[in-house]
This record gives C-alpha cells, structure tokens and sequence, in this order.
C-alpha cells in the first residue's frame, strides 16, 4: 500500500484545528504518515485530533503514524504522556 505524508502546520493549535482535521479526514482509507517536521507547538487538542484518527485508521486497518518529530516537539508529547508511537498505536497492536 502507498504511504501518504502530510505536512502539518507549524502550530497545532486551537485556530489550526479545523484545517488539520479536514486534511486528515480527506486522506481516509489510505496509510498516513503525519510529518511534523515543522511543528513549533503541539496543542493537547490537536493531541487528541491525532490520536482519535490513529484510532480510526486502525478500526480500518489502515496505519497512521506521527514522524520527523522535532526534539521541542517530543518534549511536548512527552509533558501530555505520548511518544510519537504512543500517540499513534492503538492499544494490544505492535
């Protein structure tokens, strides 16, 4: 299967929401890669967007993934209790 990647916004925030979820939710049926290369600030409700779409994806089998995570952007993550894998791995899958 192709893997899309999508660029996300350099700041997840409140006002970047809906365009990230319509971006998301038009990749559906397909795997996706979240490249967040340029992401300065992880919003914890952009968090929960992300997470409630790798648990969609999986529902569907198909995979999305959080990658090219900045060091700022880890420990943000890590200060709402995610990793990059953690955020987007349903639960009891390797």
């Amino acid at each position: 299967m192709t893997l899309t990647t999508l660029a996300l916004a350099p700041k997840l925030d409140l006002h970047a929401l809906d365009g990230v979820r319509e971006q998301i939710l038009d990749l559906r049926g397909q795997d996706v890669a979240l490249d967040a290369q340029d992401v300065t600030h992880f919003g914890a409700l952009s968090v929960q967007l992300i997470r409630s779409a790798a648990l969609s994806w999986a529902s569907s089998r198909h995979r999305l993934s959080l990658v090219n995570v900045t060091p700022d952007g880890m420990e943000q993550l890590r200060l709402l209790g995610f990793t990059p894998e953690t955020l987007t791995q349903a639960e009891g899958t390797t």
